[in-house]
């Protein structure tokens, strides 16, 4: 899981987060629902599963990179 201590996410309010090549592995539940973002970058991760609700309450997001991923389930409701 990736945790947002490393100061990566520090701008809640970013236009675009680019955490790309974070070895991020997985996607919780509301990991992001705090954050106003328009584009995010996760690609070059090692992203196997994105939960339910991941993205749920990200309304403002438009883009969504996860290129070069392992990505082997979604929940159905993660957006």
């Amino acid at each position: 899981m990736y945790r947002s201590d490393r100061n990566d996410l520090y701008d809640k309010k970013a236009d675009i987060i680019n955490l790309s090549y974070k070895n991020i592995e997985q996607i919780d539940h509301n990991t992001l629902s705090s954050y106003v973002v328009q584009h995010l970058n996760l690609n070059n991760n090692s992203i196997r599963r994105i939960y339910d609700s991941s993205f749920i309450n990200v309304i403002n997001l438009k883009t969504l990179y996860l290129s070069f991923n392992l990505i082997e389930s979604i929940g159905r409701s993660s957006f």
